[in-house]
């Protein structure tokens, strides 16, 4: 997929995120707990896994207009490749559907970067979130956030 297609897709995905997603709080309720996940409208561009020089917000304003994103707007680079971002933006678009269908909680997710609170899968991606925080790293509230979306899925149980 070349880059135009791509920021296509990206724009699609921020369609649906408006639409569906953001500024909501959802309620996941598991076993006998439950959390709230909170989605913000900055939390798009960590999610299609791109670099930019935008903001966050400027970033999710800019790909909700039909032609608001340029090409020279998103690139990729050693922390950001090419792949990575075509596999999270290929699942981006559907992302609003861990809100209404059935799915998995899987919680202290341990990856090699980082220990997510919990992740959200309809075995087809993963939603993986963590602590509402602010830009100063100040607790926000109870609330969780999307942190990472992955498109593909290893299962490991353990007892």
């Amino acid at each position: 997929m070349g880059k135009s297609k791509l920021l296509k897709k990206i724009h699609s995905a921020a369609i649906n995120y408006q639409k569906h997603l953001a500024g909501r709080t959802f309620l996941y309720v598991y076993e006998d707990r439950y959390v709230e996940i909170v989605f913000k409208s900055s939390s798009f561009l960590h999610l299609t896994g791109v670099k930019t020089n935008l903001k966050a917000k400027g970033f999710f304003l800019h790909a909700k207009k039909k032609k608001g994103l340029r090409p020279s707007e998103v690139m990729f680079d050693k922390a950001h490749p090419y792949d990575l971002a075509e596999r999270k933006i290929n699942h981006l678009e559907n992302l609003y559907k861990v809100t209404c269908t059935n799915v998995m909680i899987a919680t202290e997710i341990v990856t090699i970067t980082a220990i997510y609170k919990i992740g959200v899968t309809n075995f087809q991606f993963v939603l993986l979130c963590g602590p509402n925080r602010d830009k100063t790293g100040t607790l926000i509230d109870d609330c969780l956030v999307p942190y990472m979306l992955m498109g593909w899925i290893v299962v490991t149980c353990t007892e």
